[in-house]
């Protein structure tokens, strides 16, 4: 059995925040101001469960700040809360900072090799000194 919901209007999610409230044993059920529920409308598309979990991190923001009314800015600070982390990097400066890493790895990488190159070079010449030269890179490079 298939249940499609479609996505609410502006009317049916301010209903909606209201019934929900109703339910819940809200006193206030016009706790939430008109820009509030515009935005919470606009963001979430209309999606139930997107407004239940808004509405939810609005609450905790309001108790947390001692508000009586969820304003638009309560509901802007809790939909950056749900975003953070799910943004892409900023261009410039992340974007530059990676690019540097993948460089250093790349030439630590390079470096390593040559010098595993150069170690396995001497080996090959089997004398005291250059055992003694490679016993001594194995101890750099091994704990």
């Amino acid at each position: 059995m298939r249940c499609q919901i479609p996505p609410l209007t502006l009317e049916e999610t301010r209903a909606y925040i209201r019934t929900r409230l109703r339910i819940g044993g809200a006193r206030d059920l016009g706790l939430f101001a008109d820009s509030a529920v515009d935005r919470i409308a606009a963001y979430s598309g209309g999606i139930p469960r997107l407004i239940n979990t808004v509405c939810d991190h609005c609450l905790l923001f309001g108790y947390a700040d001692q508000k009586r009314r969820i304003d638009r800015h309560i509901v802007n600070q809790a939909i950056e809360y749900l975003e953070e982390g799910t943004r892409p990097p900023k261009k410039g400066r992340d974007l530059r900072g990676s690019r540097a890493r993948l460089l250093v790895r790349w030439s630590l990488g390079t470096f390593v090799v040559t010098l595993a190159s150069a170690v396995a070079a001497l080996a090959l010449k089997s004398n005291a000194a250059t055992l003694s030269l490679v016993q001594s890179v194995r101890q750099l490079l091994l704990p």
